[in-house]
């Protein structure tokens, strides 16, 4: 989603994106190829920004930025299974006993996989789902005046290559 609004020419230098540290993740995107796959990961730093805020519980958020409160949320939202295969791939390769461990750490602690999506936004976040964000955001951009250069794949590891890794039970839990 940052890659995209950030990309699309619709920002201005009034908007939350003014701070110095996310102009610097929008001069970096504009000079980043879509099509690249770039790999922006919890530990990634561009300029002065660290992506890992970007799991930060939006309540846990306000309470360090208050001004957030009046800000417009963008999210993606996904499918429990597929936000859980893509974590075990990610942190555990494509080795199936890896995936299913992972998968069976993630329902058995606070990982941060096991925490409800909906506690990373407010009630008035516009959500796209992530199997499909491509289509919905160009949507979205290109209706308010913006424009789309490209896909941005951030992270792609193909997880629907993995389900049958998973039993009935534990793909049962996982939903």
């Amino acid at each position: 989603v940052a890659c995209y609004l950030s990309d699309s020419g619709l920002l201005e230098d009034t908007d939350i994106y003014a701070n110095k540290a996310v102009k610097n993740f929008k001069e970096e995107v504009s000079r980043l190829n879509p099509e690249d796959n770039p790999k922006f990961g919890r530990n990634t730093r561009i300029g002065q920004i660290s992506l890992a805020y970007v799991h930060t519980k939006y309540k846990d958020a306000v309470i360090d930025n208050p001004e957030i409160k009046d800000y417009r949320i963008y999210a993606t939202i996904r499918n429990p299974l597929d936000r859980a295969l893509s974590g075990a791939v990610m942190f555990r390769g494509n080795n199936k006993d890896g995936i299913v461990s992972f998968i069976e750490d993630i329902l058995s602690s606070r990982f941060l996989f096991s925490v409800p999506q909906h506690e990373y936004f407010d009630d008035n976040a516009i959500l796209w789902p992530t199997e499909k964000l491509h289509e919905k955001i160009t949507g979205f951009i290109t209706t308010e005046g913006g424009s789309v250069r490209g896909c941005w794949q951030c992270r792609n590891n193909n997880s629907a290559n993995y389900k049958n890794y998973l039993g009935v039970d534990l793909t049962q839990r996982l939903l």
